[in-house]
């Protein structure tokens, strides 16, 4: 049978998790609780971070212009939580494992772009996905889109490579919405892609 782990604040009732403290117990509706309590104040990344030891987030991150968020290690999210690459901005998941912290979904990873300004990084967010990191349990594991933006101007375009990839058990694994790559009349090549990727449900 398992086991509260020590650093838990839990009563006696058997709850849906005994390993995970931040998994409570049903509800009315015998839905798993989640204890982890969301941070209503997004979280900016304004310069080079690396997170490299086990992280909870609780709050929406977003990495501003300028600004590297690398994740070497576990990170888990709570369900509100995500992750945002404004224009300029890059993340870069080398080796990392993303995943939920409690039983529904985390939101997942929106790199966005431009509709107006093209060709240039500084206009556009950078992901960078790599050695056999994973995203897992999110609503959508990656869109290159604002997702909350108003449908004239979705800030489209965001760069997305990924190589040697996991994305499992998502409820959608990549959204992008269209996007063409104008620079002076023509159209350039659209340098987002996938390779070695694995896709799982």
């Amino acid at each position: 049978s398992s086991q509260k782990p020590e650093n838990c604040n839990c009563s006696g009732v058997k709850d849906c998790d005994d390993n995970n403290p931040f998994v409570g117990g049903y509800d009315e509706n015998f839905y798993c609780a989640c204890l982890l309590e969301m941070d209503t104040v997004s979280h900016h990344i304004t310069s080079d971070t690396t997170w490299s030891d086990t992280t909870y987030v609780n709050f929406e991150v977003i990495i501003d212009s300028g600004a590297c968020l690398t994740i070497s290690s576990y990170a888990a999210f709570a369900p509100e939580a995500g992750i945002i690459v404004k224009q300029g901005g890059e993340l870069n998941v080398n080796g990392g494992y993303l995943t939920k912290v409690c039983p529904d979904l985390w939101k997942g990873i929106e790199v966005w772009g431009s509709d107006t300004l093209q060709s240039f990084d500084k206009y556009f967010g950078q992901v960078n996905l790599s050695n056999n990191a994973i995203i897992e349990f999110a609503k959508v594991g990656i869109s290159n889109y604002c997702t909350e933006c108003d449908s004239n101007s979705l800030q489209s375009g965001g760069l997305v490579r990924a190589d040697h990839f996991v994305f499992r058990n998502n409820s959608t694994d990549v959204y992008f919405a269209p996007f063409k790559n104008m620079w002076q009349g023509n159209e350039l090549p659209y340098f987002s892609g996938f390779e070695k990727c694995t896709f799982v449900t």
